[in-house]
């Protein structure tokens, strides 16, 4: 007969041995697999997905931090890109997954043409977009069209930490209506 095993967070008992969530708090739970590093394995199931560009990577990875201590799944390139998986098919279906969208806006966000298909993929499948501005840049006509419309979290001013828990309260609430 197995051991049992317990979720680190908080101690609830694991509902299967390949669970990946779980059933109590919602945290990630790790397989014990001696030899492979528990960090490293693909999540198989997400609400949100962060989009955001190359130099944002410090408050992409925050915003992604913060969220998933406070039990909200995250996807986030490339961190959960398999290795050998094609990039941008991974995208795709990781936006296809996903609730929300949080999209770390920023002038380099908004000169990227990556950022701007992740966006309009989102936009399709009408997937809630949350533009989190991290600098006062004006958009692309593009990212106008795209996004024009929804209402923004701001964080031009310190501290960065006060607008990512704004941030984490309103996608929270806006996962849990759509379960």
């Amino acid at each position: 007969m197995a051991a049992a095993v317990f979720c680190q967070r908080c101690g609830a008992p694991r509902s299967s041995p390949n669970a990946s969530f779980c059933g109590q708090c919602g945290a990630f739970l790790t397989k014990v697999n001696p030899g492979k590093c528990s960090q490293h394995e693909t999540k198989t199931h997400h609400d949100v997905f962060i989009s955001y560009s190359a130099p944002d990577k410090p408050v992409a990875d925050a915003v992604c931090n913060s969220l998933e201590n406070n039990s909200v799944r995250c996807w986030i390139a490339p961190r959960d890109v398999s290795p050998g998986e094609d990039f941008s098919k991974s995208i795709l279906n990781a936006i296809d997954k996903s609730k929300v969208m949080v999209l770390i806006f920023s002038s380099s966000a908004n000169a990227s043409p990556h950022v701007t298909r992740e966006v309009t993929k989102a936009v399709s499948r009408g997937i809630i977009i949350i533009p989190f501005r991290i600098e006062d840049a004006p958009m692309s006509e593009s990212m106008e069209y795209l996004i024009g419309l929804p209402h923004w979290l701001d964080a031009l001013t310190p501290p960065m930490e006060q607008h990512i828990d704004t941030l984490v309260r309103r996608v929270k609430t806006l996962v849990e209506d759509h379960r």
